[in-house]
């Protein structure tokens, strides 16, 4: 990786490690050690990367690890920052070739209905900077995933007619991430919740859910950043589910 380059892009300090277990870990430590905000951490491979709810998430060689230090007022976290994170990356995806980005509620991003990426946000210290980790494939499905799990995920290099580079992607992202850091620290939330909206994958969409631990399916009409998602079932009509409770979404 040319360290050097992407940090002269882009004004961002970068760490690259070959290996580790988490970049989301490290760019903790670092934090904790008085790393400032437009920072990241980069990895060549993860050996115990996670994602939502401590799934496992697939790291091996030929995919995009990055975890960043982002500066977020409290009211943005996490809805606001995972919705920054989906559109940068989106928008960083299709500057490089890739047609079309969409996000799946709530921090997957989809080329052809098939993941591509996850975002994990984590944050305990509201005055602190938030941990936002990204993982992409870029030239490879991970090997030994589960069939079913293989089969609803892609690469970004399938979907482009030049491969990818890392680094390239990683100078899109957060040149992306500047921006809309911008313009939410600006004011404009609304923008953001706009913009996050207008690339929901499933929305319009029969999708099944779990919510409180309990199983539900229905149409999925609308979605907002603060009240979460509105779903129309026929037992109760249209429901606004709040977010932090729904476990699970997928198409019907």
């Amino acid at each position: 990786m040319d360290t050097s380059a992407v940090e002269g892009a882009t004004g961002w300090r970068i760490v690259h490690r070959p290996q580790t277990t988490s970049t989301n870990d490290d760019a903790a430590m670092l934090r904790d050690r008085g790393g400032a905000a437009r920072s990241a951490v980069v990895a060549d491979e993860q050996t115990a990367g996670r994602g939502r709810a401590g799934r496992s998430f697939a790291s091996p060689e030929g995919g995009m690890y990055v975890s960043m230090l982002l500066g977020a007022r409290p009211e943005d976290r996490p809805a606001r920052v995972v919705a920054l994170c989906a559109v940068a990356l989106a928008e960083a995806l299709e500057l490089l070739g890739v047609a079309r980005a969409e996000i799946k509620w709530p921090n997957d991003v989809w080329i052809e209905r098939q993941k591509v990426a996850g975002i994990l946000i984590e944050s305990t210290d509201p005055n602190a900077p938030v941990v936002a980790g990204i993982g992409v494939n870029l030239a490879a499905v991970p090997t030994g995933l589960p069939p079913i799990v293989s089969a609803a995920v892609t690469f970004a290099d399938a979907h482009v007619d030049q491969p990818v580079h890392r680094d390239t992607l990683l100078v899109r992202l957060l040149q992306r991430v500047d921006a809309w850091s911008s313009r939410l620290a600006g004011g404009d939330a609304e923008g953001l919740e706009q913009a996050w909206i207008s690339r929901l994958a499933l929305l319009g969409e029969r999708v099944r859910l779990n919510y409180r631990g309990k199983p539900l399916s229905g149409l999925f009409e609308a979605a907002s950043l603060e009240g979460g998602l509105l779903i129309r079932d026929e037992e109760t009509g249209p429901v606004w589910r709040e977010a932090a409770l729904v476990t699970d979404l997928g198409p019907a």
